[in-house]
């Protein structure tokens, strides 16, 4: 450039910050003359600017267990998503103690996945109250499912759940999207699926030439996995003649992943085992079911479900009564498992 003598140049930059910036920004600016020139005074041909970064974030939670009752022996499952509007990334702590009515004993807890970027600090745990944090960009996701069991009632019929995630002092302005609440009533009713959900009858124990036992190879359906979200769905049951519910299957998507669990009838009618949640393999879209009634010296009953080349986990049990038929979930008129013919 020529500058003469009492002239001036002024460069204009505009920079974007990442959103995962932290500490102090500089931006240093030289100039030099040209070769065969002489400037007295190079001290100031160079000069810095500096700021500091201050962390804002907006820090999003949201609740959802996919009912409004449920009743003694249920199973409830809090999807919780931590997630983040910006401008910067941010690190949030997650506190969630269940209301006392609620136990993780026999199978409960809460499991965490993390998509666009985000992280779970501890992926599991199995306690019931939850504190634990997470690191969510902008834009990232943090889902928690924390399963428990309704094993009391109380005087008002209802319980509530309530959830807070607290950023670092100062980083997030809006509070106001920090705490959510879910309120269930207690009420009396039986059902093996969420409310209002469609079933379709296959017959299961007849085929197998004995009532104790039966083992089943299924056909899941791709259209309907590929649109499963983190909110566990039952998409079969197990049930005897009587029609009472003996087990259940369920699916969730954990992150990237397919999780699978197994919920198993104690034998008292009213409550149930749930097993942890197991990543499988259905790139083959098939599960194998096999269920063993328990004979009469005790909890020697098991099922077990295994998609393609996922290990096969037995679930024990003190079931007595017989499986004889599989109630398949159907959304939008497609039945998530169809059997496959030997």
């Amino acid at each position: 450039m020529n500058l003469p003598k009492g002239g001036s140049l002024t460069y204009s930059a505009v920079c974007k910050i990442s959103s995962a910036a932290l500490g102090t920004v500089s931006n240093t600016a030289t100039v030099a003359v040209p070769n065969g020139a002489t400037d007295p005074t190079p001290g100031n041909n160079s000069a810095t600017d500096a700021d500091s970064m201050i962390v804002r974030a907006d820090a999003i939670v949201t609740m959802n267990d996919g009912v409004d009752s449920v009743q003694v022996g249920d199973w409830v499952d809090y999807v919780i998503q931590v997630t983040n509007a910006g401008p910067s990334d941010v690190s949030v702590n997650v506190n969630d103690t269940l209301p006392a009515q609620l136990s993780v004993s026999g199978g409960g807890g809460w499991v965490c996945s993390a998509t666009g970027g985000a992280s779970c600090a501890t992926a599991s745990g199995n306690k019931s109250s939850m504190n634990t944090s997470a690191t969510v960009p902008v834009g990232g996701i943090a889902t928690y499912i924390y399963t428990a069991q309704l094993m009391v009632d109380n005087n008002v019929d209802a319980f509530t759940n309530v959830v807070t995630v607290n950023a670092p002092t100062g980083a997030d302005p809006n509070g106001g999207n920090n705490v959510v609440r879910d309120v269930n009533t207690v009420v009396v009713y039986q059902s093996g699926f969420e409310p209002d959900q469609q079933t379709l009858a296959v017959n299961v124990g007849a085929a197998s030439g004995t009532g104790d036992y039966f083992t089943v190879q299924m056909g899941v359906d791709a259209g309907l996995l590929n649109h499963l979200g983190s909110k566990p769905v039952t998409i079969a049951t197990g049930s005897s003649n009587s029609g009472k519910s003996l087990f259940r299957v369920q699916l969730a998507r954990l992150g990237n992943d397919i999780a699978m669990r197994t919920l198993t009838n104690t034998g008292d009618g009213a409550f149930s085992d749930v097993s942890s949640w197991r990543i499988i393999d259905l790139k083959q879209h098939v599960l194998n079911i096999d269920w063993q009634s328990a004979s009469s010296h005790g909890n020697d009953g098991y099922l077990n479900v295994a998609a393609g080349n996922s290990p096969m986990s037995p679930s024990p049990h003190n079931v007595k009564e017989s499986a004889t038929q599989l109630q398949i979930a159907v959304e939008n008129d497609i039945p998530w498992l169809v059997p496959i013919e030997p």
